[in-house]
C-alpha cells in the first residue's frame, strides 16, 4: 500500500514537472530547441493547498511533494485549507496574484473547487487536483478509487471479521468530505449484498 501511495505521488509531481517545465505557462520552445529545455532549469514555484494538515494522509502528500522539489531546486508553497471551500479559494486566488508556476489542490468538495480551476485557467497557470476530483477541468487529476478502497475493507470485514456472514456494523465516517463519502458508499454497497446491517 505504501509503495502504491508513493508511486501516486511521484506521478502527481511529474505531471506538475512535465507541464511546468515543458513551457506550459508562456515558454518560448522555438528557442534552443536542439537543448533541454531552459525552463527546466529555472526555479519554478508551486502552490499546494491541502485539505487539512492534520491527517497523516495529507502530511504523507506533503512530504513527497517536498522531497521532489527538492531534487528539483524548485519551491513548494504549502497551504492548510482546514475543511473551507472559502480559504482554500482564498489560498488559490494568493497563489495566483503570487504567479506560481503551477496549482495543486485536494479540494474540499468538487463542486465549489469549480471556481477555482477557472481562476487559475483563467490566469494561465495550470491547475492539478488530488484525492477529490474538480467538476473544473484541470490539467490532471491523481487519486486512488475512494469507492473501491470501501469495498477492500468491506470484503476483509466479511471475510476475516464476520466470517458467518452475519452481523452488525457500525461505520464512522466523516460526511463533509467526498472520499470518505465514496468509500462509505463502497463498504456499504458491498455489506449489503450479505444482508450485513450497517
Amino acid at each position: 500500500m505504501k509503495r502504491r501511495m508513493k508511486a501516486v505521488l511521484a506521478i502527481a509531481v511529474l505531471a506538475v514537472m512535465l507541464v511546468v517545465g515543458c513551457g506550459a505557462k508562456g515558454s518560448d520552445d522555438s528557442k534552443d530547441a536542439g537543448k533541454n529545455n531552459a525552463n527546466t532549469e529555472e526555479k519554478k514555484v508551486v502552490g499546494v493547498s491541502l485539505l487539512n494538515s492534520t491527517h497523516v494522509f495529507y502530511n504523507n502528500i506533503q512530504k513527497a511533494m517536498e522531497e521532489k522539489v527538492a531534487e528539483l531546486g524548485w519551491e513548494l508553497i504549502v497551504q492548510d485549507a482546514a475543511g473551507d471551500a472559502n480559504k482554500q479559494l482564498s489560498q488559490v486566488q494568493d497563489f495566483i496574484t503570487s504567479k506560481v508556476d503551477a496549482i495543486v489542490i485536494a479540494p474540499t468538495n468538487s463542486a465549489g473547487s469549480k471556481s477555482m480551476v477557472e481562476l487559475a485557467d483563467k490566469a494561465g497557470i495550470p491547475m492539478f487536483t488530488m484525492d477529490i476530483k474538480s467538476d473544473g477541468e484541470v490539467i490532471s487529476h491523481v487519486a486512488t478509487d475512494n469507492h473501491k478502497g470501501g469495498e477492500l475493507a468491506a470484503e476483509y470485514t466479511v471475510d476475516k471479521l464476520l466470517t458467518d456472514k452475519k452481523g452488525n456494523v457500525v461505520v464512522i465516517t466523516y460526511s463533509e468530505i467526498e472520499s470518505c463519502v465514496d468509500r462509505e458508499e463502497g463498504f456499504t454497497e458491498y455489506l449489503a449484498e450479505y444482508a450485513v446491517e450497517t
